[in-house]
């Protein structure tokens, strides 16, 4: 396979803190409350605490939005009232609570009801004062959970998607309180063991010192190729430098996709290439400034892609990446990259569809194809048992299936 995500942005308000854009996160690297709607909540010194004393309903949102990745973050309930948390794309402007329409989904544990779309269902039980509410989005499988002082709750939506991004929110009743806590502060319970990671941007001063280092270092590997070859010197991370940061985290070689879901966690969108924004600010979200503990990180990453519902947002990133501007991948990239990828492990039809793909004389794979291939795996684990040809599976699907019929030894 030849070596040859998107940037969002968000206004960070009042806040004075640093805008980090990267890894499905916008905003600054320490959110604060923002209020929406006319009816105005009060804050504390910290921005983090919010509270109605009106007598109307107020919302406040937390000013940083995601598109991807899974993120956590933590409520504390100074009263014992009716409040609404949750998420909402930027559509949601507050004029009804969190939940009431189609762009906000939200709990309400004073009552032990969910609400979207103006539609409340029973989910969870009451808090009380004191207690706290984790609240888990997962942006690329599109599910928003919920915990209790620890307890988990199950999944309360699914399909919590939308192309603005989505922003934490939170509605309170007449006088109500809460303290949102993004993770400036130590988290209750913490969930990084299962990939979520929180909103804010924790990293020691020491520790951005050595990302900045550990840039240069292999920024400077690639440049110095890139001068002795002729090429172009750049503010980013190529060639001889990806292949030694690459080495030097674990990879074991050219087949290993370590370094592509490495870049993936990144945000990278030119290939094999890191620039220095997608190294700073991808590696500053995650907390994670040495090489030891990017090696961990990876490692982590590469046990998380062994289930195949983790390893489909990856897989359908690796195809656009590797596209580039093109529409298609040849199938040669195509074959190459679901080695690299270990599809083989994945599929016990592996060898008979690589032995099907020797006789197809498709010279390209669609992007379409590509991703219908994992469902299809997925549906027929080991064998092709009632086969509807007449289904939604593209052509290439169909031909195997074909193929393996009339070649059954």
């Amino acid at each position: 396979m030849r070596r040859s995500g998107s940037s969002v942005s968000a206004s960070s308000g009042s806040s004075s803190s640093s805008e980090v854009v990267c890894n499905g996160r916008a905003g600054p690297d320490k959110p604060k409350l923002v209020c929406l709607g006319d009816n105005k909540p009060s804050f504390d010194s910290s921005g983090l605490e919010a509270s109605n004393n009106s007598f109307y309903h107020s919302c406040v949102k937390g000013e940083v939005r995601v598109t991807s990745g899974k993120w956590y973050f933590e409520v504390r309930v100074v009263s014992n009232g009716n409040m609404s948390i949750g998420w909402a794309a930027q559509a949601f402007k507050g004029a009804g609570t969190v939940g009431s329409d189609g762009v906000s989904w939200g709990w309400d544990g004073g009552s032990s009801r969910k609400s979207y779309n103006d539609r409340k269902e029973a989910y969870g039980h009451n808090w009380y004062q004191g207690d706290i509410v984790g609240v888990l989005l997962d942006a690329d499988a599109g599910t928003l959970a919920y915990t209790l002082n620890g307890e988990e709750l199950g999944v309360a939506y699914r399909n919590v998607r939308h192309t603005s991004g989505l922003s934490p929110v939170a509605s309170l009743t007449r006088r109500q309180k809460l303290v949102f806590n993004f993770g400036e502060e130590d988290l209750c319970f913490p969930l990084e063991e299962k990939g979520y990671y929180p909103l804010y941007v924790k990293m020691s001063a020491e520790e951005k010192r050595n990302l900045e280092r550990l840039f240069g270092l292999y920024q400077g590997i690639g440049n110095k190729e890139a001068t002795a070859t002729g090429g172009e010197v750049t503010d980013s991370i190529k060639g001889a430098g990806l292949i030694q940061f690459s080495n030097d985290i674990g990879s074991t070689g050219d087949t290993d996709p370590l370094v592509l879901i490495v870049m993936w966690k990144l945000g990278v969108k030119k290939q094999w290439e890191i620039s220095h924004t997608e190294w700073t600010n991808g590696f500053c979200t995650m907390a994670t400034g040495t090489i030891d503990k990017m090696k961990k990180k990876a490692l982590e990453w590469r046990s998380e892609l062994n289930v195949l519902d983790s390893f489909c947002p990856f897989y359908e990133w690796v195809f656009d990446y590797l596209r580039g501007e093109q529409k298609n991948i040849t199938m040669e990239d195509a074959t190459s990259a679901w080695g690299i990828l270990g599809m083989e492990s994945r599929w016990k039809l592996w060898p008979k569809w690589v032995e099907y793909l020797k006789t197809t004389s498709q010279k390209f794979m669609t992007r379409d194809s590509w991703r219908q291939l994992l469902p299809f795996i997925k549906q027929y684990t080991s064998a092709i048992n009632d086969y509807d040809p007449d289904g939604s599976w593209p052509i290439i699907v169909d031909d195997f299936v074909a193929w393996l019929g009339a070649n059954r030894s």
